[in-house]
């Protein structure tokens, strides 16, 4: 799976790398799309590895320091996330700057756009 997201990293980079001189928004778009279809064709894959990966995991809302016995699920411990939202947050920061986008909140609009394509969610959508 490591291959399938730094063939994915690499390709979204190249194609960031040819549209260097678009709006913000419109690279945005570029990578959401990119993202669906790597969702999309990758779904079945990256819900197994997902899952797999939450299975020793519990959420907790409880404003405790974590111990090491405490397995907190987090989605910012995923490279490709971590690698995501940061983009996400970079093209979001440029869209605003630039007044292609009204002032937001920036960090959780990247958490939001990323909880949707969420492998396990979007699998979840596509049944309905």
């Amino acid at each position: 799976m490591r291959e399938q997201h730094e063939d994915f990293i690499e390709q979204v980079s190249a194609m960031l790398t040819t549209l260097e001189n678009t709006t913000a928004l419109k690279r945005l778009d570029v990578v959401l799309t990119m993202l669906v279809t790597f969702t999309e064709e990758q779904g079945t894959l990256l819900v197994t590895v997902a899952m797999s990966s939450m299975r020793n995991m519990h959420c907790s809302f409880a404003p405790t320091a974590p111990t090491s016995n405490n397995h907190s699920f987090s989605l910012s411990h995923d490279p490709l996330y971590r690698w995501l939202h940061e983009l996400l947050t970079g093209l979001l920061t440029e869209a605003v700057a630039h007044k292609e986008l009204a002032p937001l909140d920036i960090p959780y609009t990247a958490d939001a756009i990323l909880a949707t394509l969420h492998p396990g969610v979007y699998q979840f959508q596509r049944r309905e």
